[in-house]
């Protein structure tokens, strides 16, 4: 009887044995990744990534939100990728890379999307095809314990594409990228949809010169760069004048322009990085940028044909006699610098800042807009080894509103209260394991 269980177990386990040796591929492939874990507090009653702070809770206009904190834990942040190098293609070489995440939304631990890409590199050209960071202004890298924090400020989101960049010289190099509108990762769909920015049938084009060396040294990933970048597209919004009149469309203008830096201020010697230091930082401004500015950036267009009233990203829009949409002109950038005290010790302070210029109009009309938004960051991060690391950090966002809201009677007659301006706090332990 031993003898026919031991048969009928290996034979239940030969599919899956089976299945296991299937496993291969084609190609060169490394899986790569790290698993993260983080537990905060935040001074608000909100999610572990906010990007602005809630109007404050003041007598006549209670806000549940700021009066509450909360306590969070989380592993969201967890990423998995593979890195595929396959055989060279009109003398390039070849690879491609795929990278998913666990932060994605609408339903959070929900596997997603970051990158797709294939890429082919020549001696002095790369072109990139699929998934990847945008390529107008993209900062960083950036030495932070929370993945979402300086996000409103064009930290960076990935993009389908299709990027060339070339070297002029050894030093000096160009970048010219066609790329989608808006982020399938937060778009209910990339066909059918209604929103402003699917129904354009103009692509972003982003140009970009730059420079870039190893003479000045470099700390870690920070090595000396200077580039200037441009961007343009179009939105387009539709509306019904009047009740089953033919639909109206109009279109808005994107642009945009950033200049953004690495700076290695005092590099690392023979690979060790204690007492080195790096600067970063980039500057913008633009039009109808909200995709990549984030929501505490104007990603809200307004009808100046009707009172600048402010106009829904989904269309059609409700009926208006006349249709003349535009967007507020946003300013806004971020800075940054870090310390090694050792090579696996450093301390790093960035600061994030951005301004909406609605006008007066939309400003009254829509108070509970967001006019200015700040951010600050202070962490210590330390690297037990090469495999796990663990962060500290400090972040603060003070948020101003359009106007303050007029309170309800409170033993007395209504009043306008000032509350147009929130903050918050938030301190964050993290702990990465990378594979």
């Amino acid at each position: 009887m031993k003898k026919v269980l031991i048969v009928v177990a290996l034979l239940l386990a030969l599919p899956a044995l089976s299945f296991a040796g299937s496993a291969t591929s084609r190609w060169d492939i490394s899986i790569g990744g790290y698993v993260k874990f983080d537990v905060g507090y935040i001074s608000q009653n909100v999610n572990q990534d906010p990007s602005v702070a809630a109007r404050p809770d003041v007598a006549g206009v209670a806000s549940a939100t700021d009066a509450i904190p909360s306590l969070f834990w989380y592993s969201g942040e967890t990423r998995l990728n593979f890195l595929i190098r396959g055989p060279d293609a009109w003398g390039a070489k070849t690879m491609a890379f795929i990278e998913a995440s666990f932060e994605q939304v609408p339903s959070q631990y929900s596997l997603g999307l970051r990158h797709a890409y294939m890429q082919f590199t020549w001696p002095t050209t790369r072109l990139i095809m699929g998934q990847f960071w945008q390529p107008w202004a993209l900062a960083g890298p950036f030495n932070i314990v929370s993945y979402s924090i300086l996000g409103p400020y064009n930290k960076g989101i990935r993009l389908p594409q299709i990027t060339l960049i070339q070297n002029l010289t050894k030093e000096l190099f160009v970048t010219l990228s066609v790329n989608s509108p808006y982020n399938v990762n937060s778009e209910s769909g990339a066909y059918g949809s209604t929103t402003a920015q699917l129904n354009s049938t103009m692509p972003d084009i982003v140009g970009e010169i730059g420079y870039e060396s190893l003479s000045c040294g470099a700390v870690g990933p920070y090595h000396l760069l200077v580039s200037l970048d441009g961007i343009t597209g179009q939105d387009k919004y539709y509306a019904e004048p009047g009740a089953n009149l033919p639909f109206m469309n109009k279109s808005t203008d994107r642009w945009g322009i950033a200049l953004r830096f690495n700076l290695p201020l005092i590099p690392e010697k023979n690979h060790n990085k204690t007492g080195a230091m790096f600067a970063s930082g980039m500057f913008y401004e633009g039009q109808d940028i909200g995709t990549y500015v984030g929501a505490a950036a104007a990603g809200i267009g307004y009808n100046r044909a009707t009172g600048d009233v402010a106009l829904a990203n989904t269309n059609p829009q409700a009926i208006m006699h006349a249709l003349d949409p535009i967007f507020s002109v946003v300013q806004g950038g971020m800075v940054g610098t870090g310390y090694y005290w050792t090579d696996k010790l450093s301390t790093s302070v960035y600061a994030g800042y951005q301004t909406n210029n609605y006008s007066n109009a939309f400003r009254a009309a829509n108070p509970n807009s967001v006019r200015d938004d700040g951010m600050g960051v202070a962490n210590i991060i330390y690297d037990i080894n090469p495999a796990i690391s663990v962060g500290l950090e400090y972040d603060y966002i003070i948020t101003h509103y359009n106007e303050n809201y007029v309170s309800a009677a409170v033993n007395g007659p209504a009043a306008n209260v000032s509350n147009s301006t929130g903050t918050l706090y938030e301190v964050r332990l993290g702990a990465w394991y990378f594979f």
